[in-house]
């Protein structure tokens, strides 16, 4: 750790952010900076409260994470629950550290026209049994009317193979940022089934697209990005009967609904930018 301190040093930062405290080397230079540079200490967080072996961490906070950082900087409320229970008062919580890059998917066209609306219900990331899509499948098979939408995959995992067979279903390689604000340019709607998901920045993509989306209730980001009823619907996750429930909810609403949804979702998406991420960490310099 001595040759990162004295790096640290010699840069004379005003600031340390680092991106959370799972490596000890970066723990240990974080505190010693803290100590001996009296700057601020900022570490990320995207991890929501669970309880369990999180404890653990609760009962030595005051010995670790908050000799290491000055500032838990948070994803979003569902995370904000972890860094109080780990000591960290209201004005070291620093809000919404992560952001889509707006510019880019904002800058697909909204939905406008009804008769033309695309019927393209479109899942994107990592194709693993935490993305809870093989519970997306079977609840989609058992629609008996689809209303002519299709199911769109785009990624790529150890699942893979686990995903053929399903009707009315499309799978795509995972692809570049550019090509994914084209897919979902061509989207009529996003879903994300996770089971577990600290947050997904997908889902904030998915907004800034302004699509209407549908989402397990245990991604982190739906606390930001879907109020239910207003710009999509939320589902327990690991549960076919109630992602089945959310999807006919939506495939049967009247185009129009749809077209507002997209709407509700583009100004949501306007929570988090870039620019207010760096606003947020620049305020503990003030």
């Amino acid at each position: 750790p001595d040759h990162l301190f004295r790096l640290v040093k010699r840069l004379e930062p005003d600031l340390l952010w680092t991106a959370g405290w799972i490596d000890p080397l970066y723990n240990e230079v974080a505190g010693k900076v803290r100590k001996k540079l009296h700057i601020p200490v900022v570490a990320s967080s995207d991890t929501q409260w669970r309880g369990g072996m999180q404890w653990f961490n609760v009962l030595i906070s005051r010995f670790r994470h908050r000799r290491w950082f000055s500032h838990l900087f948070v994803s979003g409320e569902p995370q904000v629950t972890y860094a109080r229970k780990l000591g960290f008062h209201q004005e070291q919580i620093l809000m919404h550290n992560l952001s889509a890059d707006v510019d880019l998917f904002s800058g697909i066209n909204l939905k406008k026209a009804e008769n033309e609306y695309p019927r393209r219900l479109v899942f994107i990331g990592r194709f693993s049994k935490e993305k809870g899509l093989l519970y997306l499948l079977e609840a989609w098979k058992t629609i008996p009317d689809r209303q002519n939408w299709k199911l769109v995959l785009i990624g790529n995992g150890p699942d893979y193979a686990k995903l053929k067979g399903y009707p009315d279903v499309e799978i795509k390689d995972f692809m570049p940022q550019e090509e994914l604000a084209e897919e979902l340019e061509k989207a009529g709607a996003f879903i994300l089934p996770s089971v577990t998901e600290p947050w997904a920045l997908v889902i904030h993509e998915a907004a800034c697209a302004g699509l209407p989306i549908l989402a397990s209730d245990c991604c982190g980001a739906v606390s930001c990005f879907v109020k239910d009823g207003e710009n999509g619907f939320l589902f327990k996750p690991a549960n076919k009967r109630s992602i089945r429930k959310a999807i006919e909810r939506f495939i049967r609403l009247p185009e129009l609904q749809w077209i507002q949804m997209g709407r509700r979702s583009r100004e949501l998406s306007e929570r988090i930018t870039p620019s207010k991420v760096a606003d947020c960490i620049l305020t503990v310099l003030k």
